[in-house]
């Protein structure tokens, strides 16, 4: 599935060779060459329709050329976005007259020609604008609404201010639009009646409520181990998510892929439909773990294929990775959601990426910029988040932002903040929730306005903001 297909007369291939070479260090470039001798025309009719645009190369020789002009109609027909260049002074063929086309007589092969820049420059806007107009800014669960980008809030049993129990009563007074509960803990803890009540008010109300697989808790009490004398598995899941009330639950996640595209494709399909044939008219959704190589990092440019693979037969709600998996760095983690939304944009529906493991304010901004969709962390009830920068600090460093909190607008956070009677760990809580809600309400706002690019130079340190720029020109203008 090629970002840019190019088109030319065969005469020309000597100098057009440069031009999708130069191309090819940038994107996903087919073009002629690339076709077993004698099926030209079933080749074109299969990779086109997936193309995200299309470079014609005029020249003296190619205008005359009913095969170049054959598959220019043929890409017009399709709604393919056209990018013509003059190799030669000439008139386009009737009919591709209105199309701008780009100069470039006398061009013999170098990088830095005007016109080539100036044809890298339409590419990129024109990828920008391509993404930006197919971004979903809502997600439908049969009668409610969820905003996009949006921040899941989660509760777990493991290393939090919060137990479960009180995180999920947190999240009942402030009313918060997505929660995200562990299967595990919803299977373990002593007060699950209780919380099944409190999520099933949450859900009546509006409240976006999602299941999680529980292997993140499992694995950290040891419970993923074959001999431990009542392991977490997949039927336990599937017991627990037939009682548990919840709009979407994630598929049992297999933590230890196999390497190939099609067998960890076949293999998350096979677990999301398993799980669905047994929970009834629940809605579930695949979480895709990338294999490693030998060197123990994982394989991420495998991961777009293998997220279409599933898109195309699952076509569910949400598809979810962990951010932990995408790459040791942030602008590394962005490459590969921008990478996996460029693969996705070849469907013929916008489908929505949840990242598991994502609360910090800042990586939810840069990864939201970058393509993805949801995301779901427990930085919420773990640190302290300064709404001023998006930074997060220790749980006890709260005294240092008392200042922010004459900004606060919930009623019930405010009650919270000023109570005598309020816990120390139950303020910072409520601080967050009223933090989190704004800064997706924000990144939500340039989104559709199409400025998450300032949104990002306000908040990101200088060189790094221009390194993400560089790095991915059509999700952060």
């Amino acid at each position: 599935m090629p970002d840019i297909c190019v088109f030319y007369a065969r005469e020309d291939k000597r100098l057009v060779s440069k031009l999708v070479e130069l191309l090819g260090r940038k994107w996903d470039v087919w073009w002629d060459d690339k076709i077993n001798q004698g099926y030209w025309d079933k080749c074109v009719q299969e990779i086109l329709p997936s193309a995200r645009s299309v470079v014609v190369v005029w020249s003296a020789i190619s205008v005359k050329k009913d095969i170049v002009v054959d598959e220019i109609n043929l890409a017009k027909e399709r709604n393919i976005p056209i990018y013509p260049i003059l190799f030669d002074d000439v008139k386009p063929p009737l009919g591709f007259g209105r199309l701008r086309s780009i100069e470039v007589f006398g061009w013999r092969g170098e990088p830095d020609h005007p016109g080539i820049a100036h044809l890298f420059v339409k590419l990129e806007e024109g990828f920008a604008k391509s993404i930006q107009e197919k971004r979903a800014m809502l997600l439908r669960i049969d009668e409610k609404e969820v905003q996009l980008p949006c921040f899941v809030f989660s509760v777990s049993s493991f290393e939090t201010q919060l137990r479960p129990e009180a995180g999920i009563t947190a999240l009942q007074l402030k009313q918060t639009k997505a929660v995200l509960v562990s299967a595990y803990d919803m299977d373990c803890l002593d007060g699950r009646r209780k919380i099944y009540e409190q999520l099933r008010e949450m859900r009546d109300r509006g409240t976006l409520v999602v299941l999680d697989s529980g292997n993140y808790e499992a694995f950290r009490m040891g419970k993923l181990k074959k001999n431990d004398p009542n392991p977490w598995t997949p039927e336990r899941f599937a017991r627990v998510i037939r009682r548990v009330p919840c709009d979407l639950a994630f598929c049992f996640d297999n933590l230890a892929p196999v390497k190939t595209v099609k067998g960890v494709a076949g293999d998350v399909i096979r677990r999301t439909l398993n799980l669905e044939s047994v929970c009834g008219n629940k809605l579930v959704c695949p979480i895709i773990h990338i294999p490693v190589n030998k060197d123990n990092r994982s394989n991420v440019q495998i991961l777009p294929d293998i997220t279409l693979q599933v898109a195309e037969e699952l076509r569910p709600k949400l598809i979810a990775f962990p951010e932990r998996e995408l790459g040791e760095g942030i602008l590394q983690r962005a490459k590969a959601v921008a990478s996996v939304r460029k693969a996705l944009g070849h469907l013929s529906w916008y489908q929505p990426i949840h990242l598991l493991g994502t609360g910090n304010p800042l990586s939810i901004a840069i990864l939201s910029a970058a393509g993805a969709d949801l995301f779901d962390g427990l930085e919420w009830c773990r640190t302290m988040a300064d709404g001023d920068t998006g930074l997060l600090y220790h749980y006890q460093q709260f005294d240092f932002f008392r200042d922010q909190l004459g900004r606060i607008k919930s009623p019930v956070v405010k009650a919270i903040v000023e109570s005598p009677s309020a816990t120390y760990a139950a303020k910072v809580a409520f601080h967050n929730l009223e933090l989190f809600e704004v800064w997706m309400e924000d990144i939500q706002k340039h989104i559709q306005q199409k400025t998450i690019g300032k949104f990002l130079a306000d908040y990101l340190p200088r060189g790094a903001y221009y390194d993400f720029a560089k790095e991915m020109p059509e999700f952060f203008q």
